[in-house]
């Protein structure tokens, strides 16, 4: 069995027998071993205290069990061997996501609920489904699959009981009476439907709007051969032809320079805030890019192709890194990047080595990556151990004599005694036609072993008989040349002996001749010396007579030796002849052989056909018995089962509807705040309305006296500076500045009032008659009092205009101060408009809305806007 991931070892003791399944700690995995074994034999999933699912490893090779079968056969490994148990904890959420990857380990499927998990979910996407049937169809039990999705056929294989279209219409109609039914009733959607016929089962699982539809014969578990059919489908592999784009800019979350710690932190940020997005390196090197989907890396988009380059880049410490988070869409353009080979355990290595020389420092980065990504290190190898091992199908059943039939822990009760007597002369029928079956397939198997030997036999023969045929085609192709040697040697021959015949009767011709002419010439000249010079030509025609005829006798003596080697080389065939023909004898028989065997093996295969038909009818038999016993304990069961279902589902309402309070009465406290500073702005805005009417009106009066400004002399100007600079930062900022021009030209108003005033003094003070009388009588006098008067509203005016400036500053820097608070405010009225934005809500409301944002008078108005928006949002 392969290791599940898991976390800390616990070393304090614990019971770890089989049938304990109460634990003293709250999550994890309890592994056992069988003795002098490293790979452990049996694992058990702890959550709540409580052991919530079981796997154990099979008797038939790569095979395992879960549930209930896997807890039964845990018990006959501690009953036969002394198991080791280890234990390790998890947290709450790596235990969800643990069973949500390995759903078959549960026995009780109410425990989803409680662990907050949505159900029992088919193992394979929607697009794998034409895959997932035709390998349904190869599998034992299994008479036909078909998908459909909205009513639609994707793929159908095997004999299904009509025609697939019109399943696929009834299927979908049938899912969705069955869907309306359980909502009528108060439940949710069942992930799947088992429906049992005469001679087969039909089971239809489900996804959304989606159907997978599996007719399998009675015995089999549709949803282990499911789970198996999708766990030897291969992971759609990336296509290389495609174009990979590297990933955009986001947010910056997070930047800082490079290094290996640096990385490594960078990376830790990334998992404990979920982000999705990537982390970037730029600097000096190549950028590298390490994407990230909720935190977790799944591949790295790098300009060179190997992943130790692009991880020693990306580690440099003159790069600089970058965290980016992106919006969730990006999780679709986010894939595995363009290195090949990319794990993230290969990763880890990498980013523990490649920089690394010192063994210790090696351990210490190794440690820190193990601890980051031990548990979804531990889910990959699981993912990958998973396609190498199957689900052994028990039919839905435990696999031990005594098993509990639910958490509750209560013993199956005794079957009805004759159903018992009957299913066991039924299981002696059974065993009697296996040993049938078996004997049957012995002589089979014989059958064809004989039938392989003749092949042999007969394929040595067909050899022998072609090379004996190569052989006599060449030797014919030698004869016949011999043939054509000897026919040219005769004609050689005939010609030679023709010219040697005709050679000596010219030579006879030619002594007779000579004779003749000699005795004629003897007899008429009778010198001697003459008939000696004669006699000599004579005799050397006589010479290469002798010759010739040599020549001849030599010719006709090869003759005779080629017509002798002919003559053998015709024996040599005839023997060669009649060996073809017996072994053409003996492949006729073996052909018969090997026919007469074929029969017998056809014969054999028609019994044992009529013995399966026969198990098949035993074993139908047999489910149905024991389908009716196991009627009256479904019934006990069902209603058990419905108040688990109730009740989950009751406390999964209740926790959302807490949830929901919770953030209705958060919403509602915000919004009561925000609700009182709307309130508070509107009497602001209110107030400034009357002052800007007030100042309006002052500043016709201003444009009428100068005498306001030009006694305002230059320390008031400079009392002003701080109140224009920061009137002037705040328009730098884009924020409207009617409300502070406003606020200025009352203070303004408020000094021409004061001066007016004070101008009014010398009136109220002496009359015009009396400075004429002064006049009149004491020109010196009238002159003096005029000076100490004039002198008297002087002093008078600039003591009140410092005091009013001094007030109107101060007055300002208020308005001013309240001015920057509602800027504060509208900055957080942009992040409540951006979370209504993620909510949903429309966005041209909220465009609307920001639009009034650079103007804090408007601050009523957008509060009132948000306002409605938040009651939208809440409905």
């Amino acid at each position: 069995m392969f290791d599940l991931p898991h976390g800390d070892p616990i070393d304090r003791t614990f019971d770890g027998s089989a049938l304990n399944e109460v634990v003293d700690f709250e999550c994890g995995i309890i592994s056992s071993y069988k003795p002098k074994s490293r790979s452990p034999c049996a694992h058990r999933i702890v959550a709540g205290g409580h052991i919530v699912g079981w796997r154990a490893d099979a008797e038939e090779n790569k095979h395992y069990l879960g549930g209930h079968a896997a807890k039964a056969r845990l018990v006959e490994l501690e009953d036969a061997h002394e198991l080791r148990h280890k234990a390790y904890t998890l947290l709450l959420e790596e235990v969800r996501s643990l069973i949500d990857g390995i759903p078959e380990c549960l026995a009780d499927p109410a425990l989803m609920g409680t662990l907050g998990l949505a159900g029992r979910r088919l193992p394979a996407a929607t697009h794998d489904w034409p895959l997932v049937v035709d390998v349904l169809e190869s599998e034992t039990g299994v008479i036909a699959a078909l998908a459909f999705e909205d009513g639609v056929l994707i793929h159908s294989s095997g004999e299904t009981p009509a025609d697939p279209d019109a399943l696929s219409a009834d299927l979908d109609a049938q899912m969705r009476g069955m869907d309306a039914l359980t909502q009528l009733m108060g439940a949710s959607p069942a992930p799947w439907y088992r429906q049992a016929f005469d001679e087969h089962e039909m089971t239809v699982a489900r996804d959304g709007t989606a159907g997978l539809a599996i007719w399998t014969t009675g015995g089999a578990d549709p949803m282990t051969l499911l789970m198996n059919a999708a766990g030897m489908i291969e992971p759609a592999e990336y296509d290389a032809d495609a174009e990979i784009l590297a990933p955009s800019d986001g947010f910056i979350v997070r930047e800082g320079k490079g290094g290996v710690d640096a990385l490594i932190s960078m990376l830790s940020t990334a998992k404990t805030e979920e982000i999705t997005g990537h982390l970037k390196s730029e600097g000096k090197g190549e950028p590298v890019s390490i994407l990230l989907i909720d935190g977790l890396p799944s591949g790295i988009h790098s300009t060179v192709e190997e992943l130790a380059a692009s991880i020693r880049n990306i580690s440099s410490p003159s790069a600089d890194l970058q965290l980016h988070r992106l919006e969730r869409s990006a999780r679709l353009t986010l894939g595995r990047g363009n290195i090949d080979g990319f794990t993230l355990e290969a990763m880890c290595h990498s980013i523990a080595t490649v920089r690394t020389r010192s063994e210790s420092r090696r351990d210490l980065l190794t440690d820190r990556l193990d601890r980051l990504y031990r548990f979804e290190m531990g889910m990959d190898a699981v993912a990958s151990s998973k396609s190498q091992w199957r689900l052994l199908d028990t039919g839905g059943r435990a696999m031990a004599k005594i098993l509990p039939s639910s958490s509750a822990g209560k013993v199956l009760q005794p079957e009805d005694r004759q159903v018992l007597d009957r299913i066991r002369r039924l299981e002696d029928d059974k065993i009697g036609l296996e040993r049938d079956r078996g004997r049957l397939e012995r002589m089979l198997e014989e059958e064809h072993t004989q039938r392989t030997q003749s092949d042999e036999t007969l394929a040595q023969k067909t050899a022998l008989l072609d090379e004996a045929t190569t052989r006599a085609r060449s030797l014919n192709d030698e004869l016949d040349q011999a043939r054509l040697v000897v026919q040219r040697a005769g004609e050689s021959s005939e010609a030679d002996r023709t010219r040697a015949d005709s050679l000596a009767k010219r030579v006879a011709e030619l002594e007779h001749l000579v004779e003749r002419k000699a005795s004629e010439i003897a007899s008429a000249i009778g010198e001697s010396k003459k008939r000696e010079e004669l006699s000599v030509e004579l005799e050397e025609i006589m010479k290469k007579e002798a010759e010739t005829r040599a020549t001849l006798n030599d010719a006709e003596s090869r003759l005779d030796e080629v017509r002798t080697a002919l003559n053998e080389d015709e024996r040599v065939q005839r023997v060669l002849s009649e060996q073809v023909a017996s072994l053409r004898d003996r492949h006729r028989l073996a052909e018969a052989e090997t026919k007469e065997a074929e029969v017998r093996m056809r014969n054999h295969r028609a019994e044992v056909a009529a013995l399966e038909g026969d198990l098949h009818t035993l074993r139908r038999q047999i489910d149905e018995d024991r389908g009716r016993t196991n009627d009256l304990e479904r019934r006990q069961s069902l209603l058990q089962t419905e108040l688990k279902e109730l009740m989950s589902e009751r406390r999964t309402l209740m926790r959302e509807l807490g949830d929901l309070d919770a953030r209705k009465a958060q919403a509602e406290a915000e919004l009561r705040e925000m609700i009182a500073d709307a309130e508070e702005l509107t009497e602001a805005h209110e107030q400034a309305l009357v002052d800007i009417a007030e100042a309006d009106r002052i500043r016709a009066r201003l444009q009428e006296e100068p005498l306001a400004r030009a006694l305002l002399d230059d320390e008031g100007l400079r009392a002003l500076e701080p109140v224009l600079e920061r009137m002037e930062g705040a328009r730098n900022r884009g924020l409207s500045m009617v409300l502070l021009d406003r606020a200025v030209e009352r203070g303004l108003a408020v000094i021409q009032h004061t001066v007016d005033e004070v101008a009014a003094t010398p009136r109220h003070l002496l009359s015009t008659e009396v400075m004429d009388l002064l006049e009149q009588q004491a020109p010196e006098t009238a002159s003096a009092v005029r000076g100490l008067t004039r002198w008297s509203v002087q002093q008078r005016l600039h003591h009140m205009l410092g005091q009013i400036v001094n007030d109107v500053v101060l007055d300002l820097e208020d308005i001013i101060r309240g001015y920057e608070e509602a800027a504060t405010t509208i900055g957080q009225m942009r992040d409540v408009l951006r979370s209504l934005n993620d909510l949903g809500m429309p966005g041209s409301r909220i465009e609307a809305i920001e639009r009034m944002l650079t103007r804090p008078e408007t601050l009523p108005r957008i509060a009132a806007e948000t306002q409605a928006l938040i009651h939208s949002a809440l409905d």
